[in-house]
């Protein structure tokens, strides 16, 4: 996109990162490659032949400021008049403000929400190298205050959360819930409540038999491990061997499933 990157080297960056950041970006506008630029200003400029284009999305990218004056920043930061433009500048018509070119209008257009522009023959006065280089100053330092600001408010939203984490684990399920929901929760989620998942006259004879001293309610959750018979289909059997001891048959056998 011409028009970005005439407004870019307007705005005194370095040729090579221009023609890195428009590449890794996909040519998705000036703000996209703005921020590639100062993100990566400290960084080592790659071969363009090595660059490939982001798939973050242009919204992807760190936010811009939306107040005026970052608009008029970035346009007073333009130095060059777009070859497509006759007229001397493009003007907003909703707010008078006036742009050299039509990347600086489209920006202004995506950050204000406006969309009635015109051509003017109203001229910007170009900035000195000395004004240019105060005004880039000024936005990084805006994005910089941005980019700490959200870092703070991550940081804050990362601590709020792990201490929701913490207190739904110290309130999750008690002894009394967690026996339920194997018994009689899990029989009414399966439909068989009517003959499982409780001790009542008319169904199924089956639990689990424990020895003196496990407090299943009041105790350890794993102290359910120490179980001592299975009774199940009006049989029993001894939880360690599988030996069935009542009716009393001798042989070894594996508890039974419900038809």
């Amino acid at each position: 996109m011409a028009g970005d990157k005439d407004t870019l080297l307007g705005m005194g960056f370095d040729p090579a990162r221009v023609e890195w950041a428009l590449k890794a970006t996909g040519n998705r506008g000036l703000q996209p490659a703005m921020d590639h630029i100062l993100e990566n200003e400290s960084k080592p400029v790659p071969s363009v032949e090595n660059v490939s284009e982001s798939s973050a999305p242009a919204s992807s990218a760190m936010d811009v400021d939306q107040d005026e004056e970052d608009a008029e920043a970035l346009q007073s930061l333009g130095g060059v008049t777009a070859n497509a433009v006759e007229a001397k500048s493009i003007k907003c018509s909703e707010c008078g403000k006036i742009f050299k070119n039509t990347a600086l209008a489209e920006f202004h257009a995506e950050k204000s929400g406006h969309d009635q522009f015109e051509e003017s023959t109203e001229e910007v006065k170009p900035l000195t190298e000395e004004e240019k280089k105060e005004r880039l100053a000024e936005l990084r330092a805006k994005m910089a205050e941005k980019r700490s600001r959200k870092t703070i408010e991550e940081a804050a939203e990362q601590r709020a959360n792990e201490q929701l984490r913490r207190k739904a684990g110290k309130g999750g399920l008690s002894n009394y819930e967690a026996l339920q929901a194997a018994t009689s929760w899990a029989a009414q989620v399966f439909g068989i409540f009517d003959s499982l998942g409780s001790l009542m006259p008319g169904k199924l004879a089956d639990f689990l038999i424990y020895p003196p001293g496990v407090d299943l309610l009041n105790g350890s959750i794993k102290e359910t491990l120490k179980l001592e018979f299975v009774a199940r289909g009006g049989r029993v059997w001894a939880a360690e061997t599988l030996k069935e001891i009542f009716p009393g048959k001798e042989a070894q056998q594996t508890p039974p499933f419900n038809p």
